[in-house]
């Protein structure tokens, strides 16, 4: 029973084959809004740190998805964002990437600026 148990969960964690496929997945997707509209807020800065590790850049101010940064390609672990944008208070939050046997799982995260 108990060897059955795990076979699931690999299973579950793999796709339903029981065996990693090729494909990236990104650790973490930010979605940023304006906090007193809703609407999405395009051009906005990030910056991620872990220990040296750092990924930043800038959205772009129109089009679809200017809103949304998909990052951490296979990448675990604890993190610091720092987002900005002009106009709007800075926003730092912390958030822990976690990992099955096969992939990274997506933390998805909306982030709500406030205007200054």
């Amino acid at each position: 029973m108990v060897a059955l148990i795990g076979v699931v969960i690999m299973l579950n964690a793999c796709g339903g084959s029981g065996v990693c496929t090729d494909d990236r997945r990104y650790g973490l997707e930010l979605n940023f809004y304006d906090h007193e509209t809703g609407l999405p807020l395009c051009g906005t800065s990030f910056k991620i740190t872990s220990g040296n590790y750092v990924e930043e850049g800038t959205l772009p101010s129109e089009g679809d998805f200017c809103n949304r940064a998909t990052l951490l390609e296979e990448r675990s672990g604890s993190y610091t964002i720092l987002v900005e944008k002009q106009g709007y208070n800075a926003a730092t939050l912390n958030v822990d990437v976690f990992s099955d046997q096969c992939h990274v799982i997506t933390e998805k995260r909306d982030i709500d600026l406030e205007s200054i």
